[in-house]
């Protein structure tokens, strides 16, 4: 095949290599896609895989869900396909359904408090006061490994939900999730300066076939449970910690 080209001359010339070829770093990735990992992303997983964390603690310390964006006020990017394929690592972790396709709901809100922001962690980070606090728990126990155990009632249905459950101290901040089929974590901070001090928590809930029908039954569907339960875990912190007032049931109760 032979191509023209729109001129008379043609001249060839050498063209002399860069002074410096030699390479000074590793390549970094680009996200490219919704999936792909960033560099910051790859420096944090490291340390999370040194450390055994779980595959839903990872996603939730990233900031992504576990298999898509959050239909929920911020849209979040998906876990990478490598990660979100690799089973658990861990024997401490029980066996878990693959991650769904659909997007995971996410529910925020946060209240003021009239307690310094110190104090008020303090409470809201001991395991022993989840119960004093949390809709629908009644006891809570901490496990090695920055786990936790609760047990209660919702809905008329005992249950019993193993987890981990991490603190950082000097961030005020602490997360959480659950094992099992029920895909559940969490996040709290609390801010502030002097004697005021906000909280702000949000959750993310992908209920099991048989818990959205409860949820349905007796409280308006999971949104309405979630978004219930989160108002009376912060009216309770809030009460709590200004000293007037004590644990706020929800509709699960």
């Amino acid at each position: 095949m032979t191509y023209l080209l729109p001129c008379d001359i043609i001249a060839l010339v050498p063209c002399p290599a860069p002074a410096n070829l030699s390479p000074v770093a590793a390549f970094r990735e680009v996200a490219f896609r919704d999936d792909a990992w960033l560099p910051e992303e790859i420096d944090a997983l490291r340390p999370g895989f040194a450390a055994d964390e779980d595959l839903q603690e990872i996603a939730f310390r990233l900031d992504r869900t576990r298999s898509g964006p959050s239909v929920n006020l911020v849209r979040r990017r998906p876990l990478p396909a490598q990660l979100a394929s690799l089973p658990r690592r861990s024997s401490v972790w029980r066996a878990q359904a693959p991650f769904p396709e659909e997007t995971m709901p996410e529910y925020t809100d946060r209240i003021d408090v009239a307690a310094p922001a110190d104090a008020v962690f303090r409470f809201v980070s001991d395991i022993k006061n989840l119960p004093k606090y949390l809709p629908t728990v009644h006891h809570a126990h901490a496990q090695p490994h920055e786990r936790v155990e609760v047990d209660g009632e919702a809905n008329g249905h005992a249950y019993n939900s193993e987890g981990w459950f991490k603190v950082d101290q000097a961030g005020r901040a602490m997360t959480w999730g659950s094992d099992g089929s029920n895909d559940y974590s969490g996040k709290m901070a609390v801010s502030g300066e002097g004697d005021r001090s906000k909280v702000e928590c949000t959750l993310r809930f992908t209920p099991t076939a048989e818990i959205k029908d409860s949820m349905d039954k007796h409280q308006g569907g999971p949104n309405a449970a979630m978004t219930d339960g989160l108002r009376a875990s912060l009216a309770s912190i809030k009460e709590i910690c200004e000293g007037t007032g004590g644990k706020h049931k929800s509709t699960a109760e």
